[in-house]
């Protein structure tokens, strides 16, 4: 008996769509002396079921920041993330947020936008999506704008400041 083994890599295999049908039927041919023989099995059929997946990156930690971004007291602070639908189904994403120790920024409020004209900057018209729902394959960056507190008394000295975010599905 003959057996052969092969494996693609790949840093993602295909998904197929939710729903999708996949059909499979074995056959075996041998001998018995002289005389050859095959064999079917049964025909079965599956049905593909949701795999919810997203990809988000710059990844982050605490130790490892996605990003360390530097400001005074009241400063707005950017940072884009890429999201992507890595699934097979659509799925929804809950924007939001979390500061980890040992942060310790001052967080006014957080911005999350579409930037629209890729400016880098909120503007009016760019919404600020707290949920959304990407289809299968599809990516998109969201941008986050950090609005730091005023009145912490550190208006002359630039400060550094670590914040972890957390995006979070379903």
């Amino acid at each position: 008996m003959l057996f052969a083994f092969f494996g693609v890599n790949s840093a993602r295999a295909a998904v197929p769509p939710v729903g999708s049908a996949v059909m499979g039927q074995t056959s075996a041919s041998f001998r018995i002396g002289p005389q050859s023989f095959s064999a079917l099995s049964n025909s079965i059929t599956t049905l593909v079921l949701p795999i919810y997946s997203l990809s988000i990156t710059p990844m982050g930690s605490v130790p490892l920041p996605a990003y360390t971004l530097q400001g005074f007291e009241g400063d707005t602070l950017y940072t884009t993330f890429t999201i992507e639908n890595t699934g097979n189904a659509p799925d929804s994403v809950i924007a939001g947020s979390s500061i980890v120790s040992p942060s310790s920024i001052g967080v006014d409020r957080l911005i999350f936008f579409f930037d629209v004209n890729a400016n880098g900057r909120f503007d009016i018209g760019e919404n600020d999506p707290a949920y959304f729902t990407p289809n299968m394959g599809e990516s998109f960056e969201l941008s986050v704008g950090v609005v730091l507190l005023t009145g912490q008394g550190g208006n002359k000295e630039r400060q550094r400041r670590n914040s972890h975010h957390r995006c979070l599905n379903h």
